[in-house]
């Protein structure tokens, strides 16, 4: 096994020469058998070996399993640190089950002590029935290619050397080798899926199916990694052409996206959603079901999905974030002339009173710049955000408008309304910032003061 595991290592080119390697030692045979090989290695590739054992306190014979850590590892002279945690109290905090919590903490703890040693890999001792079990595991549960991978040789800064021996092959090493390896009665207990999987439903397979099931799993979730690594690459892409990250949400433009096959949409969706969670874990594709059941809904519709994340319809938009959206309103009366502040929107407002040879020569509108014939206001000047009854009047429309239709008509996100400064003067609308100003303000060839404002980033 040895030579078979050298020759893995040099293939994969999984470990290189003075690689600083962490690896995760239960006492159990398969990482027994890890460190062992590794160690056989070490002199060849200089490597720099740290043992790190967690002991959960869930069995009895937990203390008697880290006192043979220590045991065995002084005897291949590895530094070896024990952690303590107390699995079934973190897993009523997590709302998790003792399994998963332990699992959970284990990898803090690798990656925890990896970034205090400067260590550059973790290696754990899954082997080929590992990957068989959480095949069957993952498939009774749905997934895609995705999942069925299963777990990779190399995903990150953890690698798994023995993936692709089986378990007796790891034990059979142990007793050649003479070493003694810890016995979990844990794993005989049938409560546990996984261990079901084990201990019942593989046996059935072989007696009655196929007795090289596990090989046959563990190639074809080889398989699947293979395709899996393409469809990724793929992914990336197309995904820039249809998903904006911004720092709070994410937007993924529908028009686009549905111009790719639907496998590829629910990829991008995928990738958009796990990134925007910053976890794969409990995001499935019942979800990307659920954000594709909306691009068909009407705009404003939203959904909720686990990490407090909503998704929600506008327009051309699918627009992911975390919470509630935020709504503020917000109204200042005008200094004329004068700087203004506006910290809701973090923009400064500049007005100016200027006479009509002055604005010729330096007439620059645009959606942040407007002129208005000053002359013509009446009534006190505010910038705030929309209310109830707001009207304005267009230019290439009789009378006026209501800005709730001018919003809806421009496809303008709800949230977005919300936000966008108005120039009002009581209910009229003098200017829709960033968008259009009432033809009733316009200045003329008898305008004779004029209102320079301008909307700023900083003055």
């Amino acid at each position: 096994m040895f030579r078979q595991f050298a020759e893995t290592i040099k293939k994969d080119n999984s470990i290189q020469p003075y690689d600083r390697i962490i690896v995760g030692i239960s006492g159990g045979a398969d990482s027994v058998c890890l460190l062992h090989l590794l160690w056989r290695l070490q002199a060849e590739y200089q490597l720099q070996i740290y043992g790190i054992h967690v002991h959960h306190g869930l069995r009895k014979e937990a203390d008697k399993d880290a006192q043979y850590v220590k045991k065995f590892t002084a005897s291949l002279q590895i530094p070896c640190q024990i952690y303590y945690v107390n699995v079934p109290k973190e897993a009523k905090r997590r709302k998790l089950g003792e399994e998963e919590t332990g699992r959970q903490l284990r990898y803090e703890i690798f990656q925890k002590e990896a970034a205090s040693k400067k260590v550059n890999k973790i290696a754990v001792g899954h082997h080929m029935n590992d990957q068989g079990e959480t095949f069957l595991m993952r498939l009774m549960r749905g997934s895609g290619s995705l999942g069925l991978g299963s777990m990779k040789k190399a995903e990150g800064n953890i690698i798994r050397p023995l993936l692709g021996f089986t378990r007796q092959e790891v034990e059979k090493y142990c007793l050649e080798q003479q070493l003694y390896y810890c016995q979990d009665h844990t794993n005989e207990l049938s409560a546990y899926t996984r261990n079901r999987i084990r201990l019942e439903l593989i046996p059935y397979i072989q007696q009655y199916f196929n007795p090289n099931i596990i090989h046959t799993l563990y190639q074809t979730a080889e398989l699947l990694n293979e395709q899996e690594e393409y469809m990724e690459k793929e992914t990336i892409k197309l995904y820039p052409n249809c998903v904006v990250e911004e720092d709070t949400l994410f937007r993924v433009n529908t028009d686009v996206l549905q111009n790719y096959d639907i496998v590829m949409q629910k990829r991008i969706l995928y990738k958009a959603l796990t990134r925007f969670a910053q976890h794969k874990r409990d995001i499935g594709y019942v979800h990307i079901g659920s954000i594709l059941q909306l691009m068909e809904r009407q705009s404003g519709k939203e959904i909720h999905l686990p990490y407090n994340i909503i998704v929600k319809k506008q327009y051309m938009h699918l627009v992911f974030t975390q919470g509630s959206f935020s709504v503020q309103g917000y109204c200042y009366s005008l200094k004329i002339p004068g700087n203004q502040y506006i910290p809701e929107i973090n923009k400064w407002i500049q007005t100016e009173i200027i006479e009509k040879e002055q604005q010729r020569n330096e007439f620059l509108q645009n959606n942040y710049t407007n002129y208005l014939d000053y002359d013509k206001i009446k009534d006190e000047l505010v910038l705030r955000t929309r209310q109830s009854g707001d009207v304005i009047a267009l230019s290439n429309v009789s009378g006026f408008k209501k800005i709730k239709d001018f919003f809806i008509d421009n496809k303008i996100p709800y949230e977005q309304r919300q936000q966008i400064p108005l120039l009002a003067q009581n209910k009229e609308i003098l200017w829709i910032v960033g968008y259009r100003y009432s033809k009733n303000y316009c200045v003329t060839d008898q305008t004779k003061n004029i209102l320079k404002i301008t909307l700023l980033e900083h003055l």
